[in-house]
């Protein structure tokens, strides 16, 4: 006899991923909507991942989400990164940089 496993779909399955230009070593912490990313400009320096977690930190205040759900899947050296975002559809995560732009216009 076969025994079917059920899975559910949870709110924390749902993820994303967000390409980030980063700028650090920055005069100011702040994010700008960048081609389909965002530019995120830290003041700390890219030494011993410093960097990217100050971006980690801006993202999840940005976005409103737990830092838990930032995790920074590619580009660890380089400027050009690839983060996923935990609970948060492509669409919601659309929504929220579109939100970005219109504050910054």
């Amino acid at each position: 006899m076969k025994r079917h496993v059920l899975t559910k779909t949870l709110a924390s399955e749902i993820e994303s991923h967000l390409v980030v230009y980063a700028r650090p070593k920055s005069c100011q912490t702040k994010i700008e909507r960048f081609g389909e990313g965002i530019k995120v400009y830290v003041t700390a320096v890219p030494d011993s991942g410093q960097a990217n977690e100050a971006i980690v930190r801006e993202l999840a205040k940005f976005l409103k989400i737990p830092k838990s759900a930032v995790s920074l899947i590619s580009g660890r050296t380089h400027r050009a990164k690839i983060f996923l975002i935990s609970g948060l559809s492509s669409d919601q995560l659309r929504t929220k940089i579109d939100e970005l732009v219109s504050k910054s216009v």
